[in-house]
């Protein structure tokens, strides 16, 4: 059996303190983690790096997370998003996102919406392949 890459996940967040903490807790369990300040930089890492799921914050300046979410998904609709967010603001449209965490949140959900997300699209691509 051929060896497969650890999956990629492009971790923004305006807060470094943020970035730091969720890349590591990321990183522990494996994952081959990017991070972006912003979604700007975010949408740049994303058009030139291949990456398997978006973890962004919502509010940050430049592009929020939700107008990141909307930019990948004109493209790639089905690419896996989770949504980490300190205050869950009316009209944050949830439909974007597989998941949305409201910080604080305990590592377990962040890397099990990870695990679930990463299942998903790897499940999707092998239908997808087979079809």
């Amino acid at each position: 059996m051929m060896p497969t890459d650890p999956p990629s996940i492009l971790l923004v967040d305006d807060e470094p303190s943020v970035l730091f903490v969720l890349s590591a807790i990321l990183q522990e369990e494996g994952y081959v983690v990017e991070c972006a300040k912003d979604g700007l930089s975010a949408l740049e890492i994303f058009r030139e790096k291949r990456c398997d799921l978006l973890v962004t914050d919502f509010s940050m300046p430049g592009m929020n997370g939700e107008e990141l979410a909307k930019e990948i998904r004109a493209t790639f609709p089905d690419f896996p998003i989770i949504l980490i967010t300190g205050y869950r603001k009316p009209g944050i449209k949830a439909e974007l996102f597989d998941f949305v965490l409201e910080k604080p949140f305990p590592n377990q959900s962040l890397l099990g919406a990870t695990k679930t997300c990463l299942l998903k699209a790897q499940l999707w691509s092998s239908i997808s392949h087979s079809v």
